[in-house]
């Protein structure tokens, strides 16, 4: 097993193939699987035309969705980009999810049931702003969550 290494401000970066693999297992995995499952998600009609709990409940849905996917964006990037300031973390977090939100929209343009929605996309932006915004405070108070971020 190879020693782990320092980075300019003294964090620990990984070092050797068993870190590599349990930083893809623990960090890239979730962050794809999230991806990959809100594309599955949105392949099918929509669940939500029949019975809907409370009024506006799919913008609330891609606001949480979004929000998670968001963290879960920086949480990756955190510890495969450990030079990165954590405001460009977030920065690329609120871009990556938004974009990937804008794909999403166009993606269920062409799924019959379903359409793309501006109002939609404004509910995946503000989910990422405050899933950027959220995670780094809560990485402190659970350390756990986090990379030491």
């Amino acid at each position: 097993m190879n020693p782990s290494s320092k980075d300019a401000r003294g964090r620990r970066t990984p070092a050797g193939p068993v870190n590599q693999w349990r930083q893809t297992l623990l960090y890239r995995l979730p962050w794809i699987g999230f991806c990959i499952l809100i594309f599955w998600l949105s392949s099918a009609p929509s669940p939500l035309d029949n019975v809907q709990l409370f009024p506006h409940e799919d913008k609330v849905m891609h606001f949480l969705a979004y929000g998670v996917m968001a963290a879960l964006t920086i949480r990756s990037m955190a510890a495969e980009r450990l030079s990165w300031s954590p405001r460009t973390l977030a920065l690329f977090a609120v871009l990556f999810t938004t974009a990937y939100g804008l794909s999403d929209e166009i993606h269920q343009s062409f799924v019959p049931g379903r359409d793309a929605s501006v109002l939609d996309l404004a509910a995946d932006f503000a989910g990422a702003c405050a899933g950027a915004w959220a995670f780094p405070r809560l990485c402190r108070k659970f350390p756990w969550m986090g990379t030491g971020y």
